[in-house]
């Protein structure tokens, strides 16, 4: 398990997309939280 490292420029730019896109705010945060379980995830289609 990895621990996610949130920046206050992040905090401060998360907190603001959510004001505009409340929907996707769950999203994200379930998002987040499996990065810290898994980073290497399928979905995250991330390349290494």
């Amino acid at each position: 398990m990895r621990l996610l490292v949130l920046t206050p420029k992040f905090k401060r730019a998360f907190r603001k997309f959510v004001k505009r896109n409340a929907e996707l705010q769950q999203s994200i945060e379930e998002t987040l939280q499996q990065m810290e379980t898994d980073v290497s995830y399928c979905a995250y289609k991330l390349h290494y």
